[in-house]
Formats: structure tokens, sequence, C-alpha cells
């Protein structure tokens, strides 16, 4: 699958995908009600957001589908002082897709934006790896009840500990779990 990405001139040149396969949220979308995802907007702070330009999400188990954690960060993220921050999913990226995926990021991350980017488990799709790398920040996307440890160890060993700011630990309700 190959991803192309065009500047869209009625939205101010922003970055808008060309590709089905990713897909964007920007300031245009209307902001999250403060209060409605208190917990969501918590986790956003523990990000430490004026620390990276570009922050991916990996889930540590595979078959996760974490775009509701960068959804929800995004979000906040606007909510609460960053006017455009984008998200990518970038889940089924493959290896073709990486360079596109990567070269968006550099783009936003030259204009002084900030970029969420969902990836697939570094187990069911090695390109997440190589995204992720190309991340200033990893946050890890732990499902309670679904993660082995041997996984998210070998998650956090695959990308690069150094590169990790945190996990957030997912309840079955899909929103943070207070003790993770």
């Amino acid at each position: 699958m190959e991803h192309r990405y065009r500047a869209d001139e009625e939205r101010g040149g922003r970055l808008m995908p060309a590709s089905p396969g990713i897909a964007t949220v920007t300031a245009d979308s209307p902001p999250r009600v403060p209060g409605q995802s208190d917990v969501w907007v918590h986790v956003w702070f523990h990000t430490a957001p004026d620390t990276w330009s570009v922050l991916a999400i990996v889930p540590a188990a595979p078959g996760f589908d974490a775009t509701n954690v960068g959804t929800e960060l995004t979000e906040s993220g606007r909510a609460y002082g960053i006017a455009d921050v984008t998200l990518i999913n970038a889940t089924g990226v493959h290896a073709e897709g990486i360079r596109g995926v990567v070269a968006a990021c550099e783009r936003r991350t030259a204009a002084g934006l900030k970029t969420i980017v969902v990836l697939d488990s570094a187990f069911t799709n090695p390109s997440a790896i190589a995204i992720a790398r190309n991340a200033n920040a990893v946050l890890l996307a732990v499902p309670l009840g679904a993660t082995r440890i041997a996984h998210a160890r070998r998650t956090v060993e695959v990308i690069g500990r150094e590169r990790f700011i945190g996990a957030v630990a997912i309840g079955a309700d899909g929103r943070p779990h207070p003790e993770g």
C-alpha cells in the first residue's frame, strides 16, 4: 500500500492524507468539551507535550488497536493548548509506506507542529518499529487482561527503551486504568 500526501490549499496548506490508510484530526475538528474526558487530559499532560514533536503510540499486545488512544490524546491536546496537533493512523502501513509517514512527521516538525502516530504492535507489523524509532517519544499502550509481560518488555527492547516516555494501561472500557 503506497501512501502519498498533499497540501490541501483550502485548509491553509495543512497536511492531509491522500490515502485512505491514514487519517488526520486537525484543529478544524470540534474540541472536546472540558471535563468530558478528564482522564485522557491527565494522560496528555503526563506525556510532557513540550518535550516532543512526534509521539508514537505502540500497543504492547498483538491485535490491540490503539487508535482510540491516539484520538483521545489528540483531542485532549487540542482542547488544552495545542491547536494543531495531528493524528496519523499508521496502522497497516507496510515497508513501502514507512518513508511517507516519516516524511509527513518531519514536515510537521519542521513547521513547529505536533504529530501523534498510532502504530500496530511490533509483533504483528515490523514497520511499526521503524516508524517508532523515527519518533522522538513513544508511549506504550497496554490493554489490561490482554498483554503478556513478555510482549510489553520485548516491544520496549526492540524499539529502544530510551525512546519511551511511559505507558498507559487501558481497561476493558477503553479508558486509561487509574491503577495502571
